[in-house]
């Protein structure tokens, strides 16, 4: 008997496609770049010259290393520079290839090769346009000043406070255990987040503390098109202070004024530099580290003596130690990249405002749904500002069989949800978060009542209809009574055995927890159905019973698009903008579109009615 097997493409076959498919490509390129005035250089390596004049200077090009998928964009090597320009040019690395886009920004369609070269190629002459034109250059170093400024260090910026200090120290690489070293810019004063931060960076030891002294731009930093190209970045510094004095003269007093007062005291200065953007927001950094010669030192003893009242000794003037800060009396000089890490920027870089920071929240149940949220609202700022605070409630343990979807793992097993899910998010985070863990119950209207006048608002994320129910009951009593309440509920849940995800806020305005069931025939019914007409769920969404052990089986996806929702309704709510307040997300064909709502107070309502 013969057996029938199916017909697979051979490795050969496979192989021979793929070059049929590359070589039709590179027939397509072949005739878009001669179109253009192209020329191929090197058949075998598909690459093409380009002989471009733009503006009266004219560029020798080579193209190659084209990608049919144009996930890599094709590499753009300057041959040679024109004539009479400087070794450096704006969107030229330095091995002479040129930046001419962000590939971000834009797609490049593979099913269309001839258009997406089209595109290529004029990119690259309107970067070329560029770099011949002063203005572009100028604006082009006032918007990517970051690009220009090629550090020697990395620096870390962990505090914005008036008075900080910068540590120089050796580290251990997270993966492949080499040593290097980087600084760090703190407040002596937040202890805590220092030796968080550091202990994450792998610190072996401290080479050396320097001072810091901060000045700010109040514009953006400006360099004519000639300099830019030819003496940028500055090598010492003389060249930097000259820079700043020539054009941002204020900026440059300042920071004389600044160093004479330092210097008595260290001959090493950090100098951090905060730079608007277009806007007008301080949003980067950069910084130098000097360290200068006695002369400096001497003569800024001798100005800071002469400006205090009463002294009779002989004035420096301003321009006498102008003149020496022109000169190069330092003996290392070294520019730094700074990157923000300040407690603020990270919590509120992805958000318009500081909404979540000083708020009073309280999740209720720390399962996976409670615990991811609690994650989430940590990283836009729950639990950081003078009053912030996450409080956590939850009376279970964790278990072996919890940790599939669960945000915690082995190390928390037998531990209480609430104080486990407190101390990963301490220890995951270098920030201070003020987080209060309960292990216990709330199911008497008392508890409840303290927790509604202590909080902002509160999140049920039990996925339990029993308590629910409870806390509905009692928030809407609460709302009738003569109490004060300005906290909201938030409930978040799994439903329709994994197949769907809901979330609601009862404000008050609208309809409560109890108004998502309806009387139908004396039976309560879903209001919004989660099974379609004629529709089954799927065999693996069911229910597995056992006593005091029933769960539902679905993946830990499902937990984090309810958690989701409770992230993005909290940022809504404290936004002012809670509309709809009611959201739901299906995962399976049976269960039928339900339009995310204000929903209407149902006619009769037991709770809110």
């Amino acid at each position: 008997m013969l057996l029938r097997l199916p017909l697979l493409h051979s490795k050969k076959s496979t192989v021979q496609d793929k070059l049929l498919e590359d070589e039709k490509f590179f027939k397509v390129c072949a005739k878009v770049m001669v179109s253009r005035g192209l020329s191929i250089v090197n058949g075998r390596k598909v690459s093409f010259a380009w002989n471009i004049k733009v503006r009266n200077t004219t560029f020798s090009l080579e193209i190659g290393q084209f990608d049919p998928s144009f996930i890599k964009l094709p590499i753009v090597t300057l041959k040679c520079l024109p004539p009479d320009f400087p070794g450096t040019l704006t969107h030229v690395n330095p091995d002479r290839t040129i930046c001419y886009m962000d590939k971000s920004l834009v797609f490049l369609d593979p099913y269309k090769p001839d258009a997406a070269l089209d595109y290529i190629l004029n990119a690259i002459e309107v970067t070329l346009d560029k770099i011949v034109d002063d203005k572009a250059i100028t604006n082009d170093f006032v918007r990517e000043f970051d690009a220009y400024w090629i550090a020697h260090d990395n620096c870390y910026l962990l505090s914005k406070e008036k008075k900080v200090k910068a540590k120089f120290f050796e580290r251990e690489e997270a993966f492949d255990k080499d040593t290097s070293k980087e600084w760090l810019i703190f407040d002596e004063n937040d202890e805590a987040r220092n030796n968080k931060w550091l202990n994450k960076r792998g610190f072996i030891e401290n080479i050396r503390e320097v001072p810091v002294i901060t000045v700010r731009f109040t514009d953006m930093p400006k360099l004519p098109a000639s300099e830019v190209v030819g003496s940028w970045p500055p090598k010492n510094w003389q060249v930097f202070f000259n820079w700043l004095s020539n054009y941002h003269s204020t900026l440059s007093n300042e920071l004389m004024r600044k160093l004479c007062e330092g210097s008595v005291n260290s001959l090493q200065q950090l100098i951090l530099f905060s730079v608007p953007n277009i806007e007008g927001k301080h949003s980067s950094w950069f910084a130098v580290r000097v360290k200068f010669t006695k002369k400096i030192q001497d003569l800024a003893r001798r100005y800071v003596a002469s400006r205090k009242p009463g002294r009779k000794n002989k004035k420096v003037t301003p321009n006498t130690v102008r003149t020496m800060f022109k000169r190069d009396l330092t003996t290392n000089f070294y520019r730094l990249c700074v990157q923000d890490a300040s407690t603020d920027f990270i919590l509120n870089r992805n958000l318009p405002k500081k909404i979540i920071k000083s708020k009073r929240i309280a999740i209720i149940g720390c399962g996976t749904i409670g615990a991811t949220t609690a994650n989430l609202l940590v990283k836009i700022g729950a639990g950081h500002g003078n009053t912030g605070r996450l409080s956590l409630f939850d009376k279970d343990k964790l278990k072996a069989a919890n940790i599939g979807r669960h945000l915690l793992c082995e190390e928390y097993l037998g531990e209480y949800k609430s104080q486990a899910t407190k101390h990963f998010l301490q220890s995951k985070y270098s920030w201070n978060i003020n987080i209060t863990a309960n292990n216990i119950d709330i199911s008497s209207v008392n508890d409840f009542y303290k927790l509604l006048m202590m909080h902002d608002i509160i999140i049920d994320a039990t996925g339990e209809q029993q308590f629910s129910s409870f806390i509905s009951h009692n928030y809407r009593k609460a709302l009738q009574s003569q109490m004060n309440v300005s906290c909201s509920i938030l409930y978040g849940w799994v439903d329709a055995n994994g197949l769907a995800v809901r979330a609601l806020l009862d404000d008050g305005k609208y309809g409560c927890y109890r108004c998502m069931l309806h009387n139908e025939n004396g039976a309560l019914k879903e209001r919004f159905p989660l099974k379609g007409k004629g529709m089954k769920w799927p065999h693996h969404a069911q229910k597995h019973f056992a006593c005091g052990e029933s769960f539902t089986p679905y993946t830990e996806g499902v937990s984090y698009s309810a958690a989701g929702f409770l992230q993005a309704m909290t940022i809504d709510y404290f936004a002012e903008t809670p509309s709809p307040r009611f959201r739901h997300q299906g995962f399976h064909k049976s269960i039928p579109a339900t339009k995310s709502q204000n929903i209407a107070p149902l006619k009769g309502c037991p709770c809110c009615g």
